[in-house]
């Protein structure tokens, strides 16, 4: 502020500070009006500043009382008064010593050498030349040796965080591996889970001998519904994503998903109904797993009214028709695949169509899609063995243009 104050008006400046009785202030702000006078060559108005600034020599440091001599002795050299500049050199030079900088030895050196080779001290002016000279190049190896510290700091701290750096990246593989082997052992666990899921159907299968015609119809039913190979050939599918970085969640989300899917194959040995809403939550699982081997993506198309999803109708009964679309609807090049389930309410009945758009025509398995479509008949006709079906309740057609169309129409039990 006080500086300010004086650039902008000198005489209020220095008044201001003599009032606030800051003499080391009021020094500095007289050698800087001082050296405004002597860069405009007024010489004599440079020096009665200064005198002034001398008057307050005891109330400032020794470094700043040699700046001010040192400023005296150019204004007197300027003025030809080489006597009065020579009483001032020996001012400047009194404990040289004791400065600890060789910029500031060297300046002082070098007004003494410019005193004294003026006043035709030559021999004098030649060993001023020569301190200022050897002062010079201390401080030029001074600050190369202190621009190598700072580079040597430097280094060190770089070195440091690299290390860090190096200690995270350490850190990341451990966590990266442990990562992989919890996936590796949940790929175990879902395949030694499968393969308990699988004997344990067998098992129950066989328990079922006592009723003949629904043992045999879900013995069917197993052989034609999830392949064994087909959790293999998922698990095979998942395996890729455990290392692909952009993205490592995808394999546990997919693996969530299949041991789901082999949870509600489980469950459905054990209900022989389930809901709405259980049976396309299952159909979304088995179709998210089939895409996995697909080379193009599948667009899944649900349209079900809220107020059907806690209807019962038999577990695992669209399956074996949307299991048909993949098998023998899509071809390898179809790059449009898409299956489409309404699900609403007519009448007495529940109306359920699946449709898909597939193209290969060539290579559709009549014998297949009747056998699947006889072993859904039996299961209907065991669960709604006490109420009469219409002719009409399953009924399976090819589209005109391309794709197949599956109707199905369950009684509506409250």
């Amino acid at each position: 502020f006080q500086l300010l104050v004086f650039l902008n008006t000198p005489s209020e400046g220095i008044i201001y500070t003599k009032a606030i009785n800051k003499s080391s202030s009021l020094v500095y702000l007289l050698g800087m009006k001082g050296k405004m006078f002597f860069l405009q060559d007024k010489f004599n108005e440079a020096q009665a500043i200064y005198d002034e600034a001398l008057t307050y020599r005891n109330d400032i440091n020794k470094f700043h009382l040699r700046g001010l001599y040192l400023k005296l002795a150019y204004v007197h050299l300027n003025n030809n008064k080489v006597k009065t500049a020579l009483l001032y050199k020996d001012s400047i030079l009194q404990n040289i010593s004791e400065e600890p900088s060789y910029y500031r030895k060297a300046e002082r050196y070098n007004v003494a050498y410019d005193i004294s080779k003026t006043a035709n001290k030559f021999a004098l002016a030649l060993e001023y030349h020569e301190k200022m000279s050897e002062n010079l190049n201390k401080a030029k190896d001074e600050k190369q040796i202190k621009a190598l510290n700072e580079l040597e700091i430097k280094y060190e701290t770089e070195k440091k965080d690299a290390e860090i750096v190096k200690q995270k990246l350490q850190n990341e593989t451990i966590k990266n591996k442990a990562r992989t082997n919890y996936f590796l052992f949940g790929l175990a666990g879902i395949i030694g889970f499968s393969t308990l899921s699988l004997l344990y159907l067998k098992k129950k299968n066989k328990a079922l001998s006592t009723e003949l015609d629904l043992a045999n119809t879900k013995a069917k039913l197993h052989r034609s519904q999830i392949n064994p190979h087909f959790i293999s050939n998922s698990i095979n599918a998942i395996y890729p994503f455990l290392y692909d970085k952009s993205d490592p969640n995808k394999a546990a989300a997919y693996l969530s998903d299949l041991s789901q899917m082999i949870r509600s194959i489980l469950d459905s040995t054990f209900e022989t109904t389930w809901t709405i809403k259980e049976e396309l939550n299952f159909i979304k699982q088995y179709c998210k797993i089939q895409e996995l081997k697909m080379d193009h993506p599948l667009k899944l198309y649900i349209d079900c009214s809220d107020y059907l999803d806690n209807t019962l109708i038999p577990s695992l009964l669209l399956q074996p028709f949307v299991e048909n679309s993949f098998i023998h609807g899509f071809s390898e090049s179809q790059n449009n695949a898409e299956i489409s389930i309404n699900i609403t309410k007519k009448e007495s009945f529940i109306l359920i169509q699946i449709i898909d758009n597939g193209e290969a025509e060539a290579t559709i398995n009549q014998n297949h899609i009747s056998r699947s479509t006889e072993i859904t008949k039996q299961r209907i006709y065991s669960a709604y063995k006490k109420i009469k079906l219409p002719e009409d309740f399953l009924n399976c057609e090819k589209l005109d243009e391309q794709g197949y169309q599956v109707t199905i129409k369950l009684p509506d039990i409250e």
